[in-house]
């Protein structure tokens, strides 16, 4: 029997944007190594930009895991899960 992730959705509710659908790990690129045309103004490919302050700014998660086996098919397992976060202040630049 093997499980499989399946891709990562994101959501907030909150002011700001969750980048997703995400690979099963994560960000497409190893940590450590920001992706070849990261830097400001460049939207992540996996995760959650924050465009104001919030005192319990929640953190959505879900994907579902593809079972194979020898037996015969089975359902997806869908995961899901929440982390309620505070973001007290956001920062900016002004070139």
């Amino acid at each position: 029997m093997t499980a499989t992730a399946g891709k990562l959705y994101l959501s907030i509710n909150a002011p700001g944007t969750a980048f997703s659908p995400c690979a099963p790990t994560g960000s497409s690129s190893p940590v450590g190594d920001p992706p070849k045309d990261s830097g400001p103004g460049t939207t992540p490919d996996c995760g959650v930009v924050f465009s104001g302050a919030s005192q319990a700014a929640t953190i959505s998660a879900k994907l579902s895991w593809g079972i194979t086996s020898t037996y015969g098919g089975f359902n997806p397992i869908p995961v899901t899960g929440a982390k309620t976060v505070s973001v007290a202040e956001i920062q900016g630049l002004n070139g």
